[in-house]
């Protein structure tokens, strides 16, 4: 059985406040996410939505991970729902909105495999 080391996959800075994609499971892959990190690196406490979307899927109550979930002035936040993020398939997508812009940074990791 081959073994894979968990890695960072994408690092996203949030300059708006809508809904965005911070991470796309690349086509003909599944990926196993171990982390979702959110820093927040203002002088304020700033609210976050995230979703875990199947592809071609919309973000919804249905699939959201968390709502106004607080990060802390200069401080940062994990986030892993696993029942959600485990072993998504090909065009799943992490969205992430932040309800103030140009303060949060998105990280997530995880193993992609073939």
């Amino acid at each position: 059985m081959a073994t894979a080391d968990f890695e960072q996959l994408s690092e996203t800075y949030l300059t708006t406040t809508t809904e965005t994609v911070v991470y796309t499971v690349p086509a003909s892959t599944r990926a196993q996410l171990n982390s979702i990190r959110i820093v927040n690196g203002s002088s304020s406490t700033v609210f976050v939505n995230a979703w875990s979307v199947s592809g071609g899927g919309a973000g919804a109550n249905a699939n959201r991970l968390v709502t106004n979930f607080a990060i802390p002035p200069n401080d940062w936040r994990d986030l892993v729902d696993a029942k959600k993020i485990a072993h998504s398939t090909a065009a799943s997508e992490i969205r992430v909105q932040a309800l103030t812009a140009n303060a949060i940074n998105v990280i997530v990791g995880g193993v992609e495999f073939s």
